[in-house]
């Protein structure tokens, strides 16, 4: 059994020193101006800078094109170089020819999360966009129980016109199957489900100019009047219309 000890030991310290190996370094001399050679010097070099953008140099590459900058260290979303080789926002790039392959692609990625090196000696740079986050809580105000809709709403027009009028005022309930549209002074409430009308709430004062549902759905806040004479704020209470 003994002899089996250093054979095992050998093994384990050969696959140590690996696991720790330093990643290579993504830059633009080494990684990203030849692959850029291939697919875009022809449209994008100092004698044709279509877009007013030149790609051939790191220099030329950071200033950008005449919409700005093409990359955003550390951010790939926000690096046109990127977003429209892979094809998530026009102008699709290159318009001509084969699109970049993925292993392209994941260079051009790894490139500007590593913070856009030119050499393997450069500083990385960071972000000169503000990070904003664009995420919502979707169950933020959300009802403990059924979201409120009409149920004791009146279902008569208050004013019935031969010519309809603009629309100036909208909003979705965001809970319910419910969309209210300002009308003739009137606040027209509609189940977009059953795509039936499901209440109305008068507001024979003037007309609605802004609707907004409360958090939780269960009120409508209207601004409206009459230009240059008088203005409310009126709140409903969705299931009464009170």
């Amino acid at each position: 059994m003994k002899t089996l000890r250093y054979p095992l030991l050998i093994a384990v310290t050969a696959v140590v020193p690996s696991a720790f190996a330093e990643e290579e370094k993504v830059t633009f001399e080494d990684h990203v101006k030849p692959m850029l050679e291939n697919k875009c010097f022809s449209c994008h070099n100092p004698d044709k800078k279509k877009g007013d953008l030149d790609l051939t140099t790191y220099a030329a590459t950071m200033i950008g094109g005449g919409g700005g900058q093409v990359v955003d260290a550390g951010n790939p979303d926000g690096s046109r170089l990127w977003t429209t080789t892979a094809k998530k926002e026009e102008p699709f790039m290159p318009p001509e020819g084969g699109a970049l392959s993925e292993k392209d692609l994941n260079l051009l990625v790894s490139w500007i999360n590593g913070g856009l090196l030119e050499t393997k000696s450069s500083i990385a740079k960071k972000s000169t966009k503000p990070k904003i986050d664009l995420a919502v809580n979707v169950t933020a105000g959300k009802p403990e129980g059924p979201a409120a809709m009409p149920e004791h709403v009146l279902l008569e027009p208050v004013l019935v016109t031969p010519r309809t009028t603009a629309i100036t005022a909208m909003a979705a309930s965001p809970w319910a199957p419910l969309l209210a549209v300002g009308g003739q002074r009137q606040i027209l409430l509609y189940d977009t489900e059953q795509g039936t009308l499901a209440g109305v709430l008068p507001y024979e004062e003037g007309f609605a100019e802004s609707l907004k549902f409360s958090s939780n759905g269960s009120l409508l806040v209207m601004g409206g009047g009459r230009g240059g004479k008088l203005g409310h704020a009126v709140v409903w209470d969705v299931k009464t219309g009170r």
